[in-house]
Order: C-alpha cells, then structure tokens, then sequence
C-alpha cells in the first residue's frame, strides 16, 4: 500500500469542494476497516472568496 500527500501552494485551505454525480462505481481502500470510497462525475472547488 502507498500513500502519497499532495500540498497546492497558494491554494485556499479555507475553499469550500463538493462533488456531484455519484457514481454507482467505487474502488475498496484496505484500511484497517475496509473503505469503499464513490467516484464522482464533478468535483467542485468554490474559493472563499465567492
């Protein structure tokens, strides 16, 4: 298992995401307790300032 940490410099730590679409897809991530974690179709980033 890897796991790899991403910082955006000069990104917003305050933008509000959100998603839309939900995909019936998912991946499993083996954590200690199994994740199902969703796709989805948009990915919304609404800086603060909006």
């Amino acid at each position: 298992m890897y796991r790899m940490d991403l910082i955006l410099e000069g990104a917003n730590a305050l933008a509000e995401l959100s998603a839309e679409g939900k995909s019936t897809d998912y991946q499993i991530y083996y954590t200690p307790s199994p994740t199902l974690v969703h796709h989805f179709k948009t990915i919304i980033y609404k800086p603060e300032s909006w």
